[in-house]
């Protein structure tokens, strides 16, 4: 501290004084920069922690003399300097694999975050394609060390970057977004599948990355195409999820894609259809995935969870139950309430009592609550 603080001195004196000018300003801070890095570099086999403070403060001072140097003096041009950051980014990353350093790569990351504003590189595809190379860094770095936790940081960094998106054509918009979507998710998967285990960090990324790319979709799709890209998703969601569990036997990261599927096609069923149909389109879905996960997953539990999601479409049903009052006899309301009781018997039937497992309590006081619901809403009805 000391060291940067003289030499911070005796180069701002000896600017005022003419006696050295831009360049040499700049070139000193770059020597010394350089150097506290290497020096940081030689001593932390001899003194670990004081070894990475000078590492992290000869790279930060490195790369804030070369935002000076553009943006104050307009020394060496734009890309020459970017070139020159990414050097010194590039050098962290490899030290803090060398050193197996986890503190020097989450520093080195938000060094590559912020070096597009230390430079003043505005263009939009520009910094798009910069996030993409860096993540893929990142994502190189954690293979080689098992640093989980920064393909969380750089999943949070990227979510703040993609405001960028209103400033780019819609091809750009819906091209980044397959990138960035299926970056996170191919290094997630990949990473508990190799390691045979799921950290926490493992499921906020898969549930950040999911609700992230419903954010874009929402905003960025056109309302033709919505259903269609989350159906799609949803798939690859589920797909995904039940890869995880026959590969490792962790339930955890299964429940999290697959919830985020049903999410995401009930998100698809009511951007295409309203009032019964969707009453009976959503009745219809949570039958056939309680069915597939019955078959698929084979794990009883698991299906009386997903059988959770008829609870929907239920409620949905005591407002159908509710106008049919006034209505003919034989009416959508009436084929929607049908469907619906028709799906509960059949979900009990499914999950009910045999010679290995217990009658579903919780499903059956669902179907209760739901009944209950009938009946007042045919009580209040009469009154």
């Amino acid at each position: 501290f000391f060291l940067i603080l003289a030499l911070g001195w005796f180069v701002t004196y000896a600017y005022s004084n003419d006696w050295i000018g831009p360049m040499g300003i700049v070139s000193l801070s770059l020597i010394a920069g350089l150097g506290i890095m290497v020096f940081g570099h030689l001593q932390i086999p001899k003194r670990e922690d004081p070894g990475k403070v000078l590492i992290v403060t000869g790279g930060v001072m490195l790369l804030i003399t070369l935002g000076a140097a553009w943006n104050i003096w307009g020394l060496f041009g734009e890309n020459a300097v970017f070139a020159m950051s990414l050097l010194v980014i590039l050098a962290m990353a490899v030290m803090s694999v060398v050193h197996k350093s986890q503190s020097i790569a989450y520093i080195t990351l938000i060094g590559g975050a912020i070096t597009p504003s230390i430079v003043g590189l505005y263009d939009p595809v520009g910094l798009l394609a910069y996030m993409f190379l860096l993540n893929i860094g990142v994502l190189i770095v954690v293979t080689m060390r098992g640093w989980r936790g920064l393909i969380l940081a750089s999943l949070i960094i990227t979510g703040m970057y993609s405001t960028v998106f209103y400033e780019v054509s819609q091809n750009t918009i819906w091209l980044f977004m397959a990138l960035f979507f299926g970056l996170f998710l191919t290094a997630v998967v990949s990473a508990i599948i190799h390691s045979k285990k799921a950290r926490l960090s493992d499921l906020i990324v898969s549930g950040i990355n999911g609700l992230l790319f419903l954010a874009w979709a929402f905003e960025f799709v056109p309302e033709e195409w919505l259903s269609i890209i989350l159906s799609l998703v949803a798939l690859v969601l589920a797909g995904t999820g039940f890869l995880i569990l026959k590969q490792t036997k962790i339930s955890m990261p299964f429940y999290i894609h697959a919830a985020l599927a049903v999410f995401f096609i009930g998100l698809a069923t009511a951007a295409e259809l309203e009032g019964e149909a969707l009453v009976i389109a959503y009745a219809l879905e949570a039958l056939f995935l309680t069915v597939l996960t019955k078959k698929v997953a084979e794990d009883k539990k698991i299906t009386e969870y997903v059988s959770f999601t008829h609870l929907l479409p239920a409620t949905m049903a005591l407002g159908s139950f509710a106008n049919y009052y006034g209505a003919d006899v034989i009416s959508r309301e009436l084929f929607s309430i049908s469907l619906v009781i028709a799906v509960f018997v059949a979900m009990y039937l499914m999950l009910r009592k045999d010679e290995k497992t217990g009658i579903p309590k919780v499903h059956l006081t669902a179907a209760f609550v739901f009944f209950l619901g009938l009946i007042w809403v045919f009580i209040t009805n009469l009154s």
